[in-house]
């Protein structure tokens, strides 16, 4: 199997939306810590454009239906964590921003991995404050990679490269 191959097409266009509609909320966190409400819904949009092309172009065997309940279950569900748990906010919408982009099991994969690789950097930093986005990147990415982990090594090696430059410029 080949890196760019026509069966590696949706895999690609993935990577490539989700990387366009990711860089945002990356530079923002890196730089501020916050994740706000405009990047996390350039993330929806993303999610919800990559559904439809992903229907448009028959590459999706999921129902809108399913899709549709996953993500309003995923919802109340992430509510319900963040007034128990006492999840902040602004990591509580990027979680919901990211219930368009993955089926149930590898968002619940995603949400334990980001969560754990998280914590990890905040003991072995000895901070409190870790801003969660990059996590999620890698773990977004890591995903996605086993169907072509080149493809997935490079996708999420470069939004990490460009939004950690673009973090660093004031």
């Amino acid at each position: 199997m080949g890196f760019l191959t026509p069966d590696i097409l949706p895999l690609a266009v993935k990577l490539f939306v989700f990387d366009i509609a990711v860089l945002p909320l990356l530079i923002d966190n890196l730089r501020t810590g916050e994740a706000n409400n405009r990047d996390n819904l350039i993330l929806v949009a993303g999610g919800i454009a990559m559904i439809g092309i992903e229907h448009a172009l028959g590459w999706s065997d999921q129902s809108l239906w399913e899709i549709g309940a996953w993500v309003v279950f995923g919802v109340i569900g992430l509510f319900v964590l963040a007034f128990v748990a006492g999840m902040p906010g602004g990591v509580a919408k990027t979680m919901m921003a990211l219930l368009f982009w993955f089926p149930s099991m590898a968002f619940v994969v995603m949400f334990a991995i980001a969560w754990f690789v998280t914590a990890l950097i905040g003991y072995a930093s000895g901070s409190r404050e870790v801003p969660i986005v990059p996590a999620i990147v890698v773990v977004c990415t890591g995903i996605w990679s086993f169907e072509n982990v080149a493809l997935g090594f490079f996708s999420g090696g470069a939004v990490l490269l460009f939004g950690w430059l673009a973090s660093r410029r004031a």
